[in-house]
């Protein structure tokens, strides 16, 4: 009976050796896609990243047809959805605006003008047949919460069928695109240009 057990164990063992590796993807930031105009004054914080539950988990998703979706096993992203994009978003906006006027999750809120960045993302992922794309609301409030601006944004980029690394790469551009618009409607904007 021990025989068979330790047998049993070992074939166990033998078989976890063929399971695919697992392999882990950022979303990281990306140079300015153009530069924005006039030099900002105040600071900038990324407060909140709102993302489907669907979505937001460890494990990449892809959408494999209608009203279907797949849940991989040995795609995982390398930290929390939601908290890796604040944070890429937060250095996406450093590139964009001078890194001394945006703060970077966990810093301490400054005295004087903060802008609050809020991004709500109805998707945020790919299908399986070769298609990224980045949808939803972006918006900029002041001190008081009050908004200031808001942007509807739906982007989307080609990507090889049922590859994560290129997925990821996709998004973090659109990402950066992202970045681009909330950094020139911050700059543009009266009353948020440096005093020279």
């Amino acid at each position: 009976m021990r025989r068979t057990l330790f047998v049993a164990l070992l074939l166990g063992l033998a078989g976890c050796g063929h399971s695919p590796p697992t392999r882990f993807y950022t979303v990281d930031p990306v140079p300015p896609g153009r530069s924005a105009s006039g030099a900002f004054s105040g600071h900038v914080d990324v407060a909140d990243v709102n993302l489907p539950a669907m979505l937001d988990r460890r494990a990449v998703v892809l959408r494999s047809g209608a009203n279907q979706v797949e849940v991989s096993d040995q795609a995982r992203w390398a930290a929390p959805l939601d908290g890796m994009v604040r944070r890429t978003m937060a250095e996406d906006l450093a590139e964009r605006l001078g890194h001394e006027h945006v703060l970077m999750p966990g810093d301490p809120l400054p005295s004087g003008t903060v802008y609050t960045v809020v991004l709500t993302l109805a998707e945020f992922g790919a299908s399986k047949d070769g298609s990224a794309v980045l949808s939803g609301d972006w918006a900029v409030r002041d001190n008081h919460q009050q908004v200031l601006l808001m942007r509807h944004v739906r982007l989307s980029q080609p990507v090889p069928a049922n590859d994560i690394g290129a997925v990821a790469s996709a998004l973090s551009t659109m990402l950066g695109k992202v970045g681009d618009d909330v950094a020139a409607a911050l700059s543009n904007r009266p009353g948020s240009r440096q005093r020279k």
